[in-house]
């Protein structure tokens, strides 16, 4: 229940940075979270994700391009490069 408050809490105060901290999450540590990426990646693509794109850099200090590209390969990199530049 505190998980949730505490998401609520950060989506309204702004959600670039709640969108960039959950891409975070996903790419960060030993293994890549391909479902949320994948799904935060497309369900913002026309939306904010030049937004969260911006916050990603201020928060994480490199660009989410760069930290997409790292942690993932082939096509699937691809795709994920194409929506998100």
């Amino acid at each position: 229940m505190g998980n949730a408050i505490v998401s609520i809490l950060q989506y309204s105060s702004d959600k670039a940075f709640y969108f960039s901290s959950r891409f975070h999450t996903s790419i960060a540590g030993a293994g890549t979270t391909d479902r949320d990426v994948t799904r935060l990646t497309v369900s913002r693509s026309e939306i904010d994700l030049g937004h969260i794109k911006n916050a990603y850099q201020i928060v994480c200090g490199e660009s989410l391009s760069s930290a997409v590209s790292r942690d993932t390969s082939g096509s699937y990199r691809t795709a994920l490069l194409a929506l998100i530049e």
